[in-house]
């Protein structure tokens, strides 16, 4: 019986056109694996300088690091209880919610217990009906410890520089990654097209 990947071999498909068939299944290409079979595969230039995406995001933390760092004793205390009051609101308004779905969950959870499974081989239905709603109250409906408004504090000047820092380290560490992969990409498919180059469907407009 044929698979998907020798499919095509009956109807003529070439060797070079098999070989590419395969790769997909391996490093760089592997997430081509399900893609139509005469989508065009890139090969990376060489020389990989920016990486698309990661360089907005450092250039990003880097500005936000920036704003932090230069603001004044006085931006900071607005900052700080600006902060702090959009998170008290933003608690209580969601608890609001939370309360508004429990009754509900509540709602059908007396109805749940108070019905009467038409025989002892139902029971596990009533019993699995009770447990999920009651699970899902539990879980979806507090409004105390971490969802409580008065568990809210105030943002430290120095954790939030702190944290700005540490997002620019990691966007940077990131970026090295990314660099790094792309690489091994760009090399991976430039050494199998040296030894079996793609066939013309398989080579995008811009490599032509």
């Amino acid at each position: 019986m044929s698979t998907g990947i020798t499919c095509r071999i009956l109807e003529g498909q070439s060797f070079e056109s098999f070989v590419w068939t395969c790769a997909r299944s391996f490093g760089p290409l592997v997430g081509m694996r399900d893609s139509a079979a005469d989508e065009p595969i890139v090969i990376l230039e060489e020389s990989i300088g920016d990486v698309p995406g990661h360089e907005e995001v450092l250039e990003g933390a880097k500005v936000k690091l920036a704003a932090l760092e230069s603001r004044s004793d006085d931006e900071w205390e607005i900052l700080i209880e600006e902060k702090y009051q959009e998170e008290r609101a933003r608690k209580v308004a969601r608890n609001k919610v939370r309360l508004e779905e429990k009754k509900v969950y509540e709602a059908m959870l007396r109805k749940a217990q108070a019905w009467e499974p038409p025989s002892k081989d139902h029971l596990g239905i009533k019993s699995l009906m009770i447990e999920q709603v009651r699970s899902t109250i539990e879980h979806d409906c507090s409004v105390s410890g971490y969802h409580d408004p008065d568990t809210v504090k105030r943002i430290s000047r120095k954790d939030e520089v702190a944290s700005a820092m540490a997002a620019v380290t990691r966007c940077q560490d990131a970026l090295v990654m990314a660099r790094r992969s792309a690489k091994f990409r760009s090399t991976w498919l430039q050494v199998l097209e040296s030894s079996v180059p793609r066939p013309p469907h398989l080579v995008p407009e811009s490599e032509r």
